[in-house]
């Protein structure tokens, strides 16, 4: 699985699998075993290899080029669900072991809020009372980062080069929020667009509590994000025949289970490490590399001081759209970055990415290849050529034939690699998966933002000509400079349109009148005498009566 080579894709951008890993820790994650260590003499699942519950090591075989003194590495299985697998002794009854998704499955942003009302208060800043979620210490342009985490109960450490000054892990929605320096930019990022549009809120809206406008921003920013992923970055993963195959949104299905395949979290969408460069990329104003450089990954990792101390999370967001994405080719899936220093700096030995999912894919159970072959309308195969229209690299062919032996031995994560997953047939076992989650997580959803009544026809539009870029625009340190679409690569730097071209989202819609307005002076009794206008038959700026725009633009900033 291991790469060295890198062949840069000529279509895409890093932030492709950014936002994949940012939105995949908004849907699903599967806590491991409660007890890290073996019950019999205490030592944690990195301590030994031996095969006892919670522990599931990887065998190293003595071949191995880099690990020459471990005979494994260290693996924790995911917790089991009450009743199954071996809890299901204690209810007499014998159950699969089946795992639990810890957060919510939904596209609803609880990888910025929490996923628990716990959590979501902790992250609140309840002095305040205007709706705002917890800031950290200032950065770039007087921006703030995210609040360091000082829950010593959910505490994890951050600390890993003893030669750089203390600085904890932040906090935010997702606990992996400080895996690596892109991704904590993004969940920065997402913070300061829920304060900024709560701020806006609570100008516009004076009379409302802040509950209110925690919870309306709140809706928004969950807005936001499903539109982005389901209109911006999807088509670009599964390509039109997959979304016409998905069809358009056709209103809330109450039957229909909104919940993650098992084979969606621990298989499908986890094709998107092979997009991951080994770098992190960090650019200045001009998208050229810093002065303190690119980032190997592996030094990215639980590095939250390098926001503080080298230049905030700009350079790593135009790293993310201004550098291309890494293509998956044959003989070319995970860089070396991911295959051989993953964690390096926090563990003896670094782990390797690739085997920890082949790993999980066991640990849960996950029916072969082959199974999801006939699941999802391929013939089963009997042989390695059978595979030869959907493998069609015969030397590929070949070191699965030499590792497994038989098609009924290939592990679902491998076989589904293959190929590239945006240019593959229905029937593939990747494809076949995304679309059989994606459009559970949206029609399941009563919330999701297309439905009828969630938002007003006008906010909805509102919603619906967003792009990541305006929140790029609004939200980080000081970019000025970004292209219309941030999935896709521009050719040259006269490609970049400024901010001020970027249209932003026009919170003027959620405007609200106040019902006992005791001040003719405040805005509440401005947006009572225009209200009666603000109807769906002036949905678009150009429809709208001279006076009643003329008004909206005296009253408010241009740029809200």
């Amino acid at each position: 699985m291991s790469t060295d080579r890198i062949t840069n894709d000529d279509l895409y951008t890093h932030m492709l699998m950014q936002w994949g890993q940012f939105i995949d820790h908004d849907m699903d994650l599967a806590p491991q075993a409660i007890s890290y260590a073996r019950f019999s003499d205490g030592r944690r699942c990195n301590e030994t290899c031996e095969n006892t519950n919670p522990c599931f090591p990887i065998a190293v075989p003595a071949s191995d080029p880099r690990i020459q003194n471990r005979e494994c590495l260290g693996f924790t299985r995911s917790s089991a669900t009450c009743n199954t697998g071996s809890t299901s002794l204690f209810f007499n009854t014998v159950a699969p072991r089946q795992q639990v998704n810890a957060l919510t499955a939904f596209i609803d942003a609880s990888n910025v809020y929490g996923n628990s009302d716990r959590m979501a208060s902790n992250l609140r800043n309840l002095a305040s009372n205007r709706g705002l979620l917890r800031e950290g210490p200032a950065s770039v342009g007087n921006k703030r980062l995210l609040p360091f985490d000082d829950d010593t109960l959910e505490h994890i450490d951050c600390q890993i080069e003893p030669s750089k000054q203390h600085v904890p892990c932040f906090r935010a929605g997702d606990p992996r929020a400080n895996e690596q320096l892109a991704l904590t930019a993004m969940h920065t990022l997402w913070m300061r667009r829920h304060n900024h549009i709560a701020s806006v809120l609570n100008r516009i809206n004076p009379h409302w509590g802040g509950n209110k406008i925690y919870h309306e921003g709140r809706k928004i920013v969950g807005a936001l994000m499903q539109h982005i992923t389901y209109t911006h970055w999807l088509p670009k993963i599964i390509g039109p025949k997959g979304m016409a195959m998905m069809g358009a949104y056709s209103g809330y299905k109450p039957n229909v289970n909104p919940s993650v395949a098992n084979e969606f979290a621990v298989a499908a969408l986890r094709f998107g490490h092979t997009l991951v460069q080994p770098v992190i990329f960090r650019l200045n104003e001009s998208f050229h590399e810093v002065e303190e450089g690119h980032l190997p990954l592996h030094q990215a990792f639980f590095s939250p001081y390098r926001l503080l101390e080298e230049g905030g999370i700009d350079p790593l967001l135009r790293g993310m759209f201004g550098r291309t994405a890494k293509k998956r080719m044959p003989g070319e899936f995970f860089n070396s970055e991911l295959t051989e220093k993953l964690f390096k700096l926090a563990n003896a030995i670094g782990q390797d990415l690739a085997s920890l999912n082949i790993q999980r894919g066991r640990d849960h159970g996950i029916q072969f290849y082959n199974d999801y072959r006939e699941h999802c309308g391929l013939s089963r195969a009997t042989t390695f050529e059978d595979l030869s229209a959907e493998i069609q690299h015969r030397g590929t062919r070949d070191k699965l034939q030499a590792l497994y032996g038989h098609p009924d031995n290939i592990d679902l994560f491998i076989g589904g690699l293959m190929k590239p997953l945006w240019k593959v047939p229905r029937s593939d076992q990747h494809f076949c998966a995304l679309l059989q989650t994606l459009p559970r997580l949206r029609d399941g959803d009563r919330f999701w933002y297309e439905k009828s009544g969630v938002f007003t026809p006008e906010q909805l539009v509102s919603i619906s000509r967003r792009h990541g870029s305006s929140v790029l625009c609004e939200n980080s340190d000081g970019i000025t400079r970004v292209q219309a679409d941030v999935f896709l690569r521009v050719d040259n730097d006269s490609e970049y349109l400024d901010c001020e071209q970027i249209p932003k989202l026009d919170l003027r819609q959620w405007t609200d009148c106040c019902e006992d307005c005791r001040t003719r002076a405040t805005l509440a009794s401005f947006a009572a005498r225009i209200r009666g206008r603000r109807s769906t038959e002036y949905s678009y700026p150009h429809e709208r009566p001279v006076e009643y725009q003329t008004q909206i633009d005296e009253f408010l900033p241009s740029n809200h």
